[in-house]
């Protein structure tokens, strides 16, 4: 039989205020802006658990029921430990259903808001196996609303911390509850495993009070500078700074910059070094808080600047790699000499300006890399096996 909870495991004290919103307009219902949480002061009748179960179901106990619907955004409910035989639960899920914290006149949170969880899971647990094995449900009332899964689902990696993200998705139906189902199978064999369920929560990133302004990307040489003006930091937690080379298949994250906080005009600028010869697009991603995110548009940036050829270290071990960072856009040889001449290692790169020389099996000595452009030009600096 399945295990269900809707007592507390215990009574906390009220660290937000009993309506959890920061509001900026009222209106008979929850309006856009507005971020709700699934604390409450005293949890009773406001929250549900149910684990799985089946004749040899080997599911770890879930722990501290109550943790993520109760007064403290800091704790968590948690499914934690040891499997030693593969599940086969018949109910093979866990689910985490809660009421949000909404003021008396907002009987339910408003359609086209973002709503989700704050969760925990082990370090390095892949992105995409997690969204697979978890899905999200609205309500309002006891009447399911809507149900997502799969790509449905978006995960924000906090900058904080690792391990922690926010996983949310897009409504289009009015609701006052939300549920996270955890699928069995997302746990790991023969490992120690916990998977943490922080709180619920419902806001709409589109709609951040912060204004970023003046946003520009500037390139000089091989340097790229990134500065814009932000007004209005409420709940701001600070800014990511992203970059593609891809024409804006796919970004990378160059820098995270904490918020300075405050309503008035703050500055804010960074320069991204070293950058090799190409065309980039750069965007600036405000994060509130509680992970939620907002997105400039991208600036392109053209750069052509001279190539330059850094070896990191300049001084290794046997064995230590060296990195290799050239401002070289394009297909190109490399090829390390001794100090007699001798070609020692050689390789083809393929459109990448960082690679990595392995100097496993060279001796003591001070060697040379040199570097065919794909204009024919030579770049040349050295390294050391200590």
């Amino acid at each position: 039989m399945k295990k269900m909870y809707t007592q507390p495991a215990r009574s906390l004290r009220l660290l937000l205020p009993a309506a959890v919103c920061f509001c900026y307009a009222l209106s008979p219902h929850a309006s856009y802006g507005q971020t709700y949480y699934s604390t409450f002061g005293n949890p009773t009748g406001k929250f549900s658990v149910t684990e799985p179960s089946g004749n040899t179901c080997n599911a770890p106990a879930v722990q501290d029921a109550a943790a993520f619907a109760d007064g403290n955004i800091n704790n968590f409910t948690s499914i934690k430990g040891s499997i030693s035989s593969p599940l086969t639960c018949t109910n093979g899920g866990y689910t985490f259903t809660t009421f949000l914290n909404l003021p008396p006149d907002s009987p339910y949170v408003s359609a086209g808001l973002q709503a989700g969880f704050r969760i925990k899971v082990p370090s390095g647990i892949n992105i995409a196996r997690l969204t697979q094995n978890i899905s999200i449900q609205t309500f309002l009332g006891t009447t399911m609303q809507e149900s997502y899964n799969g790509d449905s689902i978006h995960p924000i990696d906090l900058a904080t911390d690792s391990s922690r993200f926010i996983v949310y998705v897009n409504t289009r139906k009015n609701f006052n509850r939300l549920q996270l189902t955890v699928n069995s199978n997302i746990i790991p064999l023969n490992t120690i495993f916990e998977f943490d369920v922080i709180y619920a929560i419902a806001s709409n990133a589109q709609l951040l009070p912060v204004t970023i302004s003046s946003y520009n990307a500037t390139a000089a040489g091989n340097n790229v500078t990134v500065s814009w003006q932000s007004l209005n930091e409420v709940n701001l937690s600070g800014y990511r700074i992203e970059k593609s080379s891809n024409n804006g298949t796919s970004y990378t994250a160059v820098a995270m910059l904490p918020a300075k906080g405050g309503s008035g005009a703050i500055s804010y600028s960074y320069t991204d070094k070293a950058v090799a010869n190409g065309n980039y697009l750069y965007r600036i991603v405000a994060i509130d808080k509680d992970g939620f995110a907002k997105t400039t548009n991208a600036v392109l940036v053209t750069i052509a600047g001279k190539a330059f050829l850094k070896l990191m270290p300049s001084i290794v071990k046997g064995g230590q790699a060296v990195i290799v960072n050239s401002g070289i856009a394009g297909n190109y040889q490399l090829a390390v000499f001794d100090l007699q001449g001798r070609m020692v290692k050689q390789q083809q790169v393929n459109s990448n300006d960082k690679v990595m020389i392995n100097t496993s099996g060279l001796s003591a000595g001070t060697y040379v890399v040199k570097i065919m452009t794909p204009s024919g030009g030579i770049m040349q600096a050295k390294f050391i096996v200590d």
